[in-house]
């Protein structure tokens, strides 16, 4: 098979079978052919040519498909997720009545997530970028709990949000723009009038998918609720399409963008310190899970975010992205597949093998977190920053280091105390440790593990990766580690010691907690002052303020809904894409 026939076969397959699925009587052979999903593309990526090439004229604005160094790495990293977890939910959904139209939602979100990573236009990526994210909602409401449906709303809220943002971006690109081509980005940032505005709103519409604090409120409310291998793609494949967003559109190293660098550094220092510590103090597998994502992904939006400061520094900045996003990819799924698997069997050695990927996001030594550490330090390493940036991401490392010890715990216990609203939902109540279930699982782990022996093969387009086997690289990676490991056997000790002694806990979703306590306590705030003072100017403007905001909150309640029902929103879906289709043949 040609390099070109592979690339148009990567990109057609998982189309045809989610088409395929809209057949009624296809559905039960889509469903068998389902893992088959990312095949072409995991090929593509292992045979991928930097340079290849391949346009379909008349196909909107000429679609165009390739494969370039920073591509190639995210379409291996995609292709190995979506095959895992594909493989993995025929098991794992194997009791689920609902598990066809758990089938159709993935086969849609897996084939824009795959289709983003193969093209080289604006429109295209666009196109493929919003199938994943509204295919995407399916996965997250699949079991129709009430906190499934919760989870929903603020995943599709935040969704909508980022999409203006991006469009908003896309526009003021493609307006200046000579072609749709990426290859044209830069040069229509060269003739902006303001560029690091379009920048900076680029910066946050892709840092909703990504998890950019705090635009991350989705993230610890989805993962709980969802399936466990939709868990492990929106945290290990989808988030990772946000960052490629910003590889894409937002042209680091072209020129210095000043407000979106300091945003995106201090937005992903802070989410590296304050995801580890509401990690931790989580009750729940699978948002512990969600917190560490959030953590790691502070990492990579702290060198996405110096790569924009410091135009210099970011061919190296940017191949400590691409490490970060491929090596956290695979370590994270494994840990969500390992969730199902303990509940079948708590052996030790299942234990230990779990927690392997844990100590490849912590940055163990000879791994490829190290490496992912040493990649970013390596690029820092060469300016002068306002806070010490190095320090600070080696404390967040002893945080990452804390949050997979509690993960671990909560994985050793039996399946009966694991809460209802993590790892038990929509699959099966008790697991049977079949092939389908441990395999991708096992893959995922050893892939994630022997890391540094694969990683410079995959960015060797982007640049020759730093050796972390230096005396001094292990050292920096190994103390955040231990320490980490002292820290969590300091409290198992203090937990033993002091049986009644109770942690605080953060609320998933925190800030949006905060915000949702507060407005419950709108009403009851004025009781009290009613009670009081009921005739007081103060009294008749709490009145005023409470009877504005909650008559405002109530029309938008019932406006969402009106404009969320299915029927009606599917048929506008359907009339703008026939619209946009006519206007761009």
């Amino acid at each position: 098979m040609t390099a070109a026939l592979l690339l148009a076969t990567a990109i057609a397959w998982p189309v045809v079978l989610t088409a395929a699925f809209m057949v009624r009587r296809l559905r039960a052979a889509v469903v068998v052919l389902a893992p088959t999903l990312a095949l072409p593309a995991l090929a593509l990526g292992f045979a991928g040519e930097p340079a290849l090439e391949l346009q379909v004229p008349g196909l909107f604005t000429s679609m165009r498909l390739g494969v370039d160094g920073i591509g190639r790495a995210f379409l291996l990293l995609t292709a190995l997720l979506w095959t895992c977890a594909v493989w993995h939910t025929a098991s794992y959904m194997r009791a689920d009545p609902r598990r066809r139209a758990f089938t159709g939602f993935l086969l849609a979100t897996g084939t824009g997530n795959i289709g983003l990573t193969l093209v080289q236009d604006t429109l295209s990526f666009y196109l493929f970028f919003a199938l994943m994210t509204f295919a995407a909602y399916g996965l997250v409401v699949h079991t129709r709990t009430a906190d499934a449906l919760r989870a929903g709303r603020v995943y599709i809220v935040m969704a909508v949000l980022g999409e203006a943002l991006i469009l908003a971006g896309l526009f003021g690109i493609t307006a200046l723009a000579t072609d749709a081509t990426f290859a044209a980005v830069p040069d229509a940032f060269a003739v902006m009038t303001r560029p690091g505005l379009v920048a900076t709103v680029l910066l946050l519409g892709f840092g909703v998918k990504a998890g950019l604090v705090p635009l991350h409120l989705w993230l610890p409310l989805a993962h709980p609720v969802a399936p466990t291998p939709a868990s492990a793609l929106l945290s290990g494949a989808m988030i990772k399409a946000g960052v490629l967003g910003w590889l894409r559109f937002v042209p680091a190293g072209e020129m210095s963008f000043s407000a979106a660098g300091i945003t995106a550094m201090t937005l992903g220092i802070t989410a590296t310190l304050a995801a580890a510590v509401a990690g931790t103090l989580q009750r729940d597998v699978k948002t512990v899970l969600a917190y560490s994502s959030i953590s790691q992904m502070g990492f990579v939006a702290t060198g996405f975010g110096a790569a924009l400061l410091v135009p210099t520094a970011a061919p190296l900045m940017v191949l400590a992205v691409a490490v970060y996003a491929v090596h956290h990819a695979l370590a994270k799924a494994a840990l969500f597949l390992a969730i199902p698997v303990a509940e079948g069997s708590r052996r030790p050695l299942m234990l230990v093998t779990a927690a392997l990927p844990g100590l490849v996001l912590a940055g163990a030594p000879f791994t490829s977190g190290a490496m992912a550490k040493a990649a970013l330090k390596s690029a820092l390493g060469g300016e002068t920053w306002p806070v010490p940036v190095d320090l600070l991401l080696s404390v967040a490392a002893v945080g990452t280091t804390l949050l997979i010890a509690r993960y671990v715990s909560l994985l050793a216990l039996a399946p009966a105390r694991i809460p209802a609203t993590g790892s038990n939902r929509g699959g099966q109540s008790s697991r049977e440790l079949t092939v389908g279930l441990v395999a991708p699982w096992a893959l995922l782990v050893a892939l994630s593990v022997v890391g540094a022996l694969w990683l410079p093969w995959v960015l060797a387009p982007l640049g020759e990766l730093p050796l972390a086997t230096q005396p001094a690289y292990v050292a920096g990676a190994l103390w955040p580690v231990a320490l980490g490991v002292v820290l969590a056997g300091g409290a198992l000790l203090l937990r033993r010691r002091y049986p009644a002694w109770t942690v605080p806990s953060v609320p998933a979703g925190d800030v949006l907690a905060v915000v949702e306590r507060a407005a419950r306590t709108l009403h009851s705030v004025g009781a009290p002052l009613a009670r009081i003072a009921p005739g007081h100017a103060a009294a008749r403007g709490w009145y005023w303020l409470e009877a504005r905001t909650g008559a405002g909150l109530d029309r938008a309640a019932a406006a969402y809904d009106r404009a969320a029902a299915g029927p009606a929103l599917g048929a506008i879906m359907v009339i703008l894409a026939v619209l946009l289709f006519l206007a761009l043949r």
